[in-house]
């Protein structure tokens, strides 16, 4: 079975089909990163792969000095506005950004422009996930209970209906799944209140805050969330009246509220949220496969296989009904874990070079222990359990108990190793939802500018700004701006420049400018041939009889 599990992992991954993704990325925005304006912008767009939601004060925008200019809350959807509602100076600005993905885990990003003269170098493309680590721990640890929560809760009440009916009157039984429903009731709460402060890259201090909770609450997340607590509050009363009387009715709509309904709450609110119909299903599918199998395995431990435990025909039923049901899951979250892979991985590279694959290859390696343990219990169930249950009608008493509790010893040593082994699998998993996929879009690295900028004082206040990009070796670009004292370009009668290499006695060579515009100069042809301490000397002809000289010094690579 792992070697068809393995098998068919791999062979869904080189498949041609195109692979959806989570965690949004911003794809575009307008200005463009790095972009120079000739006047300032009057909105700030924003685009992303997917649909995201709006984070209070989500877009800051920061002038050169680092003061705010602008504070505001994108629009939610694929492409978010921010309209700019006063006049930006010539300078160079800072985007600084934050969003809640479809799958409710937050990034940010930031990218600057210039307006006027200044040049600036784009930032590295690409969203940023992280988050404050206790923060991070907690909703961990709320998230891997949750998932401990459901399976105790929903698996131990179909094991139950299906597979055990009697149960109902065991005190360790009603002890298990009151204990599901208690820890899945509390770690809604905690994932409800913790979801502001993580959307906000704040702090566990944030759970306080009544307006981020009022946010959350707004939010499609919150939706899923107050859902689950609803669904949680009904199938508590519908498992409570199935410890009184057992109709059908109520034994379907049980199943169907707490196998079904509840785990679609987590397909809401995880990686699945940014997929289509289909993602959603199976995402629901796999959990509720997960829960039956691991909430079984825990009724098993914690009441039919323990040494106190009287012989009984009915353990031998219950089991020989859950292996075939157990059996079932296992299939079912082999099929619907290949796809989760795919679409999650989506290729051989990612597989190993992200950390999503690698997770995923660890959860893969405990799902086939988890096979290789339940194969063992199924064929216990098959060679003695089974035969111990027959032999308590056709022999001594005393013989056939001493078979049963044989019987009964393995089976408990390999459900404890499988619900050892699942409790780790369900570690990984909370990990992995909160982990970008490895098939996510990714942004090309853009390569650090080597430009060198400087402003130069003249006389009476006014001043000349040069940018030399990228200051190489080889071609490269001299931009001059000439200014006044009030800060306007000032159209000077004549601006001259030249370079010179001290060190290895290059020079000085005269650069060739060509006028743009006003106050504005750009050279023509510039080569530089050798790196080192270039000297620049710039010449500002500024009337008739008045003319200003001003050095410096530039670095070239």
């Amino acid at each position: 079975m792992l070697a068809l599990l393995t098998f068919s992992f791999v062979g869904y991954l080189l498949g041609a089909a195109q692979p959806a993704w989570a965690h949004a990325e911003l794809i575009g925005s307008t200005p463009a990163n790095g972009s120079r304006l000739a006047e300032a912008p009057a909105e700030i767009r924003l685009r992303f792969s997917e649909k995201v939601n709006a984070v209070r004060d989500g877009v800051t925008l920061l002038d050169s000095a680092g003061a705010v200019q602008l504070v505001g809350t994108p629009s939610p959807g694929s492409e978010s506005v921010l309209a700019i509602t006063k006049p930006l100076p010539d300078g160079v600005y800072t985007v600084v950004w934050r969003v809640v993905s479809a799958d409710s885990h937050p990034i940010h990003g930031a990218f600057v422009f210039s307006v006027g003269d200044a040049v600036v170098a784009a930032l590295p493309g690409g969203a940023q996930s992280d988050v404050d680590p206790g923060l991070a721990a907690v909703f961990w640890l709320a998230r891997w209970l949750g998932y401990a929560g459901l399976a105790l809760l929903a698996g131990g009440v179909c094991f139950l209906i299906v597979c055990w009916p009697s149960g109902w009157a065991s005190a360790r039984v009603r002890r298990v799944i009151a204990a599901g429903w208690l820890t899945s009731v509390m770690c809604a709460g905690a994932a409800l209140v913790l979801q502001g402060p993580y959307s906000q890259g704040g702090t566990l201090a944030g759970v306080a805050d009544p307006a981020l909770a009022a946010a959350t609450l707004r939010s499609g997340y919150g939706a899923f969330m107050l859902a689950r607590l609803g669904l949680l509050v009904a199938g508590g009363l519908l498992a409570l009246a199935l410890t009184r009387q057992r109709p059908m009715w109520i034994k379907v709509c049980t199943v169907v509220l707490l196998g079904v309904a509840l785990p679609a709450t987590w397909a809401g609110t995880g990686h699945a949220a940014a997929g289509n119909p289909l993602t959603k299903a199976v995402d629901t599918l796999h959990l509720s496969a997960m829960s039956i199998w691991l909430g079984g395995l825990a009724v098993l431990l914690t009441a039919l296989l323990t040494r106190s435990a009287p012989p009984s025909a009915q353990a031998a039923t219950a089991l020989t009904r859950f292996s075939p049901l157990a059996a079932g899951c296992v299939a079912t979250l082999v099929l619907t874990g290949i796809y989760q892979a795919w679409r999650g991985v989506g290729s051989i590279d990612a597989l190993a070079g992200s950390a999503y694959g690698r997770l995923l290859l660890y959860k893969v390696a405990g799902i086939g222990v988890l096979l290789w343990l339940g194969a063992l219990s199924n064929s216990a169930v098959r060679r003695g359990y089974a035969n111990a249950a027959t032999s308590l009608r056709g022999r001594a008493a005393r013989e056939a108990a001493q078979q049963e509790q044989r019987s009964r010893a393995g089976l408990r040593r390999s459900v404890g190793l499988e619900t050892v082994t699942a409790v780790a699998v369900l570690a990984l998993t909370s990990v992995l939802v909160s982990t970008p996929p490895g098939s996510r879009p990714t942004t090309a690295p853009i390569a650090a500018s080597t430009a060198t900028e400087a402003t130069l004082s003249l006389p009476g206040g006014a001043r000349v700004s040069v940018t030399l990009d990228p200051a190489r070796v080889g071609v490269s670009r001299l931009a001059l701006s000439v200014r006044d004292k009030a800060g306007t370009d000032w159209d000077v009668p004549e601006v001259s420049a030249s370079l010179s290499l001290p060190a290895r006695s290059i020079g000085p060579l005269p650069v060739a400018l060509s006028r743009l515009q006003a106050g504005r100069y750009q050279s023509q042809s510039l080569s530089l041939p050798a790196p080192g301490g270039w000297r620049l000397r710039i010449s500002v002809r500024v009337s008739d009889f008045d003319q200003h000289t001003v050095e410096t010094e530039v670095t070239v690579k």
